[in-house]
């Protein structure tokens, strides 16, 4: 798509990075998947996101908005599914000779071949674009972040019950924790030691409205209040941002809700 691009094909692929709805042996399947897409990447301003050359999100998705989902047709191996995200040419000089992109890279971020049996028939997805360890993303070969996908199944909660779970996309904060806390009833749900893009897992909670903080070594680093979680649900909270900054970098508290 873009003269001199570097494509490069992500390690996010391997099974460590989903859950057990990988399975790299089973037979092919027809039919369709869905993905959706959250940008908690600050230093990656407008990406495009493409499936078999096709916007998914329109023009483009820009840091902490995210995407409904769409289908993807599983299909025959082949027909491989190819998730290209690629930085998005946002202005151009007067003169027209420069070109200006959010950020100076101008190729392929990842690509993910529906070949390897990834994405399972019915199933819904959250693919993240996130951060890598480095300060500035740079493609290079040995470069290793950009996304990971996570499933969003979950089995439906009991009576007067929801799920959360929590993802750490900041590459900045390091182990963190994550209070949960009632205030109809006062309980406190607690999940402790979340690692940087750690898979994560499903808790039971009452329904109610809820103060949320997450912590790090006892020390409040970003809150959300007086969000209202309802029964029969399933949500996603997120850490993004970076440490120490301002404005629209900083850190928060973000969460979607979950189809099954």
């Amino acid at each position: 798509m873009m003269a001199g691009a570097m494509v490069l094909t992500l390690a996010s692929c391997n099974k460590d990075d989903l859950t057990k709805d990988f399975t790299s042996s089973e037979t092919q399947q027809n039919g369709n998947a869905k993905i959706r897409f959250v940008h908690v990447a600050p230093d990656l301003a407008g990406v495009s996101v493409r499936f078999n050359d096709n916007s998914v999100v329109g023009d483009s998705i820009r840091y902490s908005e995210k995407s409904g989902y769409t289908d993807v047709a599983i299909g025959s191996s082949e027909s491989n599914f190819m998730l290209d995200m690629i930085p998005v040419l946002d202005s151009v000089s007067p003169g027209g000779d420069v070109s200006f992109y959010t950020p100076n890279e101008t190729g392929l971020i990842s690509s993910y071949l529906q070949s390897n049996y990834m994405l399972q028939k019915d199933k819904f997805y959250t693919c993240f674009i996130v951060d890598s360890m480095l300060e500035l993303p740079v493609l290079t070969p040995s470069y290793s972040g950009y996304s990971r996908i996570i499933t969003d199944n979950y089995v439906t909660p009991g009576t007067d019950s929801l799920l959360v779970r929590f993802y750490n996309a900041s590459h900045t904060a390091g182990m963190v924790d994550i209070t949960f806390t009632n205030n109809n009833s006062g309980a406190i749900t607690s999940i402790s030691n979340v690692a940087y893009l750690q898979n994560p897992t499903f808790n039971t909670v009452t329904s109610g409205d809820y103060n949320i903080e997450v912590k790090k070594v006892g020390a409040t680093l970003a809150t959300a209040n007086n969000i209202n979680l309802e029964t029969g649900k399933s949500y996603t909270f997120i850490l993004r941002g970076i440490m120490n900054a301002s404005g629209d970098k900083e850190l928060k508290i973000d969460f979607v809700t979950n189809e099954n």
